[in-house]
């Protein structure tokens, strides 16, 4: 795994930000944290995120209109990859994800071990 990988968590519930920081933690990696959609676009515009872990589900600009926005901007920003992490993970809200440019979903409650295998499969460039 890549530890020198630009990560942004962008999850507007503290408990569930705590536990993606501390998952992150223990496999040696750090992120920046973002609470809404908004926030994320922003982050995204200033930075080289090679990584987004994604709630879907925060106020004002969600993690799906969020990732839209992510993927209009084209060239113009570096275009990380993009983890939904959502308790929400019917076949129909796949459908929806991918459609917005969504890589990878996780669901919760999330485990270290679906975290760490998502993370290790991305290309050494992430």
């Amino acid at each position: 795994m890549n530890t020198n990988m630009r990560i942004l968590v962008a999850e507007d519930n503290f408990v569930n930000r705590k536990v993606l920081l501390a998952f992150l933690e223990q496999l040696e990696l750090t992120a920046d944290v973002a609470e809404d959609g908004e926030q994320v676009v922003g982050l995204v515009r200033e930075g080289d995120y090679d990584v987004i872990l994604m709630d879907i589900r925060m106020p004002g600009v969600d993690g799906v209109e969020a990732t839209e926005r992510i993927r209009a901007l084209g060239d113009d920003v570096h275009q990380p990859f993009v983890v939904a992490v959502t308790a929400s993970a019917m076949m129909d809200d796949n459908e929806r994800y991918r459609a917005a440019g969504i890589d990878a979903v996780l669901t919760k409650p999330l485990a270290l071990s679906q975290l760490a295998g998502v993370l290790e499969s991305l290309p050494e460039a992430a």
